[in-house]
């Protein structure tokens, strides 16, 4: 991973950057790192930790079933040496410069530009006190902290 600095902006440049570090941004990540061992990986996730897919079992062609953790992002980092995690939010992406543009006052150059930002439920009914949509780790802590 190539890094420059010039005044108190630093830039960073990789083959593939990843925005999100949830399960689909880390997946991405990894198997990034994993086939392309020589190229040089970064994810930016808004978090200092990110969401793993842990005992991962195929339960069809298309369904699987698995343990979400979460991890210091340094994790992906120890197990991937061409991979590189940055805390900070994407405010800004120039797609004509290929640069993204973070909070931390980098500035990263890339090749190739995964986007996993996340979804947005679906919940039954927005107006009701008495529906909460479950989709994560987060939410189930939302209906834990209610119901003790």
């Amino acid at each position: 991973m190539a890094s420059s600095t010039s005044s108190d902006v630093t830039f960073l440049k990789a083959t593939f950057v990843i925005i999100g570090g949830g399960i689909a941004g880390v997946s991405c990540a990894e198997q990034l790192a994993l086939e392309e061992p020589q190229r040089d990986v970064i994810l930016i996730s808004a978090s200092p930790l990110v969401k793993v897919a842990r005992n991962v079992n195929n339960i069809s062609e298309r369904i699987q079933q698995f343990d979400v953790e979460e991890e210091s992002h340094t994790f992906l980092e120890k197990c991937y040496p061409n991979c590189r995690v940055i805390s900070a939010f994407a405010l800004e992406i120039n797609d004509e410069k290929h640069e993204i543009y973070l909070s931390n006052k980098q500035i990263v150059n890339y090749k190739r530009l995964c986007i996993c930002s996340g979804a947005v439920p679906k919940v039954i009914s927005d107006s009701s006190r008495f529906v909460l949509g479950i989709r994560d780790t987060e939410t189930v802590e939302v209906i834990f902290y209610f119901l003790v």
